[in-house]
């Protein structure tokens, strides 16, 4: 229903102000001036509000997938669509939708669901330190995680960092469709180095 209100400046014009109370606002000035018998109105379209109002929204879906610890996880289409790879980093240990305990620090953690996000399998991996996921790239046969890793040879990780002192390498773990690790390698010098987004081409290899 609309609310309806006149407010008189002077005796020529009228302000009328529309308002929808539901979902949205919509304010809407009509400017009406009386000139000698002779009415010209003038529309003017001078403010236009969208605001979503929480309280009335419903939502359709809700989901949670998470540890005690701290978890963010991006969701990636598997191939064939056959359900969805929740992948990111997690410093949590067994808890709630975790199966494995934290290897240290923050650590890689993938949780396989089906296209209703049902779970059917989670897997963790890293090192003693932080390993904290920046890229990556599922493709038709496998998985490439790139990490920023400050994680020496320890848990999953099979090689030391490139330099003792305040270092960050950049870590890749390769896994099959089902989470078996492949090959991992790592790549840096004696500072810090982050890779923030990997490009996969059609020959499998990837930038």
């Amino acid at each position: 229903m609309l609310k309806i209100s006149k407010y008189y400046t002077n005796t020529n014009t009228n302000i009328i102000f529309v308002a929808l109370p539901n979902y949205f606002d919509f304010i809407v000035l009509f400017y009406l001036h009386c000139i000698m018998k002779k009415i010209i109105v003038l529309l003017i379209f001078t403010c236009f509000v969208f605001m979503s109002k929480a309280q009335n929204l419903t939502l359709s879906n809700q989901l949670i997938i998470g540890s005690a610890g701290a978890d963010g996880l991006v969701p990636y289409p598997a191939p064939n669509g056959n359900g969805y790879y929740l992948i990111g980093s997690s410093d949590g240990n067994t808890s709630f939708d975790k199966t494995e305990n934290s290897r240290g620090g923050n650590d890689i953690w993938i949780v396989k669901t089906d296209n209703n996000f049902n779970i059917e399998w989670d897997k963790t991996y890293g090192g003693d330190q932080d390993d904290n996921v920046s890229s990556v790239v599922v493709m038709s046969d496998r998985i490439i995680i790139t990490t920023a890793s400050n994680s020496n040879t320890s848990g999953d990780k099979t090689m030391d960092l490139f330099y003792q002192v305040n270092a960050v390498n950049i870590w890749n773990v390769c896994i099959d469709l089902t989470g078996n690790i492949l090959w991992q390698y790592q790549y840096g010098g004696t500072g810090g180095e982050v890779i923030s987004q990997m490009i996969a081409f059609s020959d499998t290899s990837t930038l």
